[in-house]
């Protein structure tokens, strides 16, 4: 097992490192005030980006790297389980997410944020970011990002090469948005609970009540822990089965274009064609503001229009 982490870390350090010079990068320009001011601004877009493209570069070379160099028969062929085998991938290419995560949420808080920002959000997002201590902001976000990595590093299991691991990535993650969408089609309360799957996806959208509450209250945090680490057990188990019984079985471009063209379509279409004429499922003690509708919440001695 030490040998076979020691061969992915070697495979992996440029991209760990790539990704901590990026970062490094952000926090060199937010020295200026003028991008110091924007990065703020829009803190809440970099996070995911950073997160997310992370995710997809570590995972989208596991196996497909493998396959395209011709490497991955002589590693299943060696005396090494192949769970030994996917084992050792994720772990490296999940720590590597980590470090990478963490140090993009040191460079947010070791910079004073800026004072001038716009009154629109932003302000409040970062109020509310200075309040969250670092390192639950940091699991908050990488339980997503962890997830993410997870389904790229099962489409490289089925793939030849990395981009079609990317591709094949991205059209799952469109199969769970359809999901949703219906979803919420079918029962609009969905989105006013507080459930799990939500929380665990809120975090890239989140208003600035339902991010302190995901990231540092004790019971959300199991219950997000607990559903990601069952995405991700799923995801270990089809990545061992991929490898191992189903090896014959990849998908080449010609099908994740095809089927990357009829999901588009089905996301684009089926919300328009399912009945809108089903009331709005509110929750009691709903507050109108405006024209939209925002649930008061008590957090410790704060609260929250959500």
């Amino acid at each position: 097992m030490r040998a076979l982490l020691w061969k992915e870390f070697r495979e992996n350090i440029y991209k760990v490192a790539t990704g901590l010079g990026v970062v490094l990068l952000l926090h060199i320009l937010r020295q200026f005030e003028v991008f110091n001011r924007s990065f703020d601004n829009d803190i809440n877009g970099w996070a995911p980006v950073i997160a997310g493209l992370s995710a997809g570069v570590l995972g989208m070379d596991a196996f497909a790297g493998e396959r395209s160099r011709g490497t991955l028969e002589f590693l299943l062929v060696r005396p090494v389980s192949g769970a030994r085998i996917v084992a050792s991938k994720f772990i490296v290419g999940a720590v590597g997410l980590f470090v990478i995560v963490a140090a993009f949420w040191v460079v947010a808080y070791a910079t004073p944020f800026a004072l001038n920002l716009s009154p629109y959000g932003a302000r409040s997002a970062v109020q509310t970011i200075a309040e969250v201590p670092w390192l639950a902001m940091v699991y908050a976000w990488f339980l997503p990002a962890l997830v993410v990595y997870a389904v790229v590093f099962v489409a490289s299991a089925a793939t030849e090469n990395s981009a079609e691991a990317a591709g094949a990535g991205c059209i799952i993650a469109v199969v769970a948005l359809i999901f949703l969408v219906l979803v919420v089609q079918l029962y609009p309360g969905f989105l006013y609970q507080r459930t799990a799957i939500l929380d665990l996806v809120s975090v890239v959208f989140s208003r600035e009540g339902d991010l302190f509450r995901i990231a540092t209250r004790g019971d959300e945090i199991l219950r997000r822990t607990a559903l990601a680490g069952g995405l991700v057990g799923a995801g270990l188990v089809a990545a061992w089965l991929l490898i191992g019984r189903f090896r014959e079985i990849t998908f080449d471009r010609r099908q994740l274009v095809v089927s990357g063209f009829i999901l588009v379509t089905l996301a684009m279409t089926v919300p328009r064609l399912m009945p809108d004429d089903s009331e709005r499922i509110l929750p009691i003690g709903s507050l109108h503001v405006g024209d939209r509708v925002r649930d008061l919440a008590l957090i410790g001695e704060r609260a929250f229009l959500l």
